[in-house]
């Protein structure tokens, strides 16, 4: 009976865990890319934040074009950029309204996670 009604409380618990936003200072500075973090950061802020903002089509990396699949984290195939954050491309959660994955490109100037200012467009391979 009791491992019935700790897998109960489980079952019950779960949604309200895995909607949980981080609090910790450190965990945030390493979620933040050019001062937005993951988890913390919604598409009304967004919006409310970047009049201009706008949904676009990306291609994933990993799916190719019209593909069907999808990744529980974000949804696939659909970004957000804005001409005020040049080089990023918000892609938000499938079921509440936080961005869940952030997308740099090559015209990206700005901070990561680490501090470090880094001009993406500059970088070349050797």
């Amino acid at each position: 009976m009791k491992l019935k009604n700790f897998i109960l409380c489980l079952i019950i618990s779960a949604p309200i865990i895995s909607y949980a936003q981080p609090t910790d200072p450190a965990l945030i500075k390493k979620l933040s890319v050019n001062g937005f973090c993951l988890c913390k950061t919604s598409l009304s802020n967004l919006k409310q934040s970047l009049p201009d903002l706008r949904q676009v089509e990306v291609e994933e990396m990993d799916l190719p074009k019209k593909c069907f699949g999808q990744d529980s984290r974000y949804i696939a195939g659909t970004g957000y950029v804005s001409d005020k954050q040049a080089g990023i491309v918000f892609q938000k959660d499938p079921e509440t309204d936080y961005i869940s994955k952030i997308r740099l490109t090559r015209q990206f100037k700005g901070n990561l996670p680490d501090g470090h200012y880094i001009d993406l467009g500059s970088l070349r391979l050797k």
